[in-house]
């Protein structure tokens, strides 16, 4: 009986930590498609969901990347558990166009419309982290709700090694426990476990993804997408 117990509670941990550990990972090698929205993750056993003008380019050589249609607004967004103590979300991003009012983001909120001309980019009730075609990145908070601007900056700057005409990574990390936020751009970690707590924010963490505005159509500008929940 003693050894049954022992393998009961083996297995029961066994398990939590596998449900408290969960990757979902794309990199987008996989058949051309007009829409991302509905397909499947390469890793992680999660489908995507996205504004229809999302669509998966692949390339010759079978490497695949994100692109839009289209100039407006976009999102995709993968699933995250309420469970989830620990949020982090990271891609390689190409912001294509050099207006500083268009740009490519990784963020993570409440789950709001995908209707393309009702989406709210700006992640309500959630943290995001933004890259714009000249190299700025802002790092933002929202503690609105859906239809409502209310974006709060936490802290911006020039991304360091940035490179215009290729690919950046960027990383959102959110502690669910504590109300604190870190970002990394390119590598560099430019805010470290800020306390969204003292600012009164409430967060509602139900999607994380990607979002944007702007990019010349048809072109790669996501890749490489890392959803984790350590």
């Amino acid at each position: 009986m003693k050894r049954l117990r022992c393998a009961s509670l083996f297995l029961g941990l066994t398990l939590a930590l596998a449900r408290a550990e969960t990757t979902v990972q794309d990199g987008f090698n996989k058949e051309s498609r007009n829409a991302l929205d509905g397909a499947a993750t390469e890793t992680g056993e999660s489908s995507w969901e996205a504004t229809p003008n999302v669509r998966i380019l692949k390339q010759d050589d079978g490497d695949g990347a994100v692109g839009v249609r289209d100039e407006q607004a976009f999102l995709l967004r993968l699933p995250v558990t309420a469970e989830a103590e620990n949020v982090a979300i990271e891609a390689r991003v190409h912001p294509d166009a050099k207006d500083p009012n268009r740009w490519i983001g990784v963020g993570m909120g409440a789950k709001g419309t995908l209707d393309a001309m009702n989406v709210n980019i700006n992640w309500p009730l959630g943290v995001y982290l933004v890259l714009d075609g000249k190299g700025h990145y802002q790092c933002l908070y929202n503690p609105g709700r859906e239809g409502v601007a209310t974006t709060q900056q936490i802290q911006g700057g020039d991304a360091t090694g940035f490179s215009p005409g290729g690919w950046n990574r960027l990383k959102v990390e959110y502690h669910r426990k504590n109300n604190t936020v870190s970002m990394w751009v390119n590598g560099e970690k430019v805010v470290s476990s800020a306390n969204l707590e003292k600012k009164g924010f409430v967060s509602s963490i139900a999607v994380a993804g990607l979002s944007g505005y702007g990019m010349n159509p048809d072109q790669r500008n996501i890749d490489d997408v890392v959803l984790t929940t350590p």
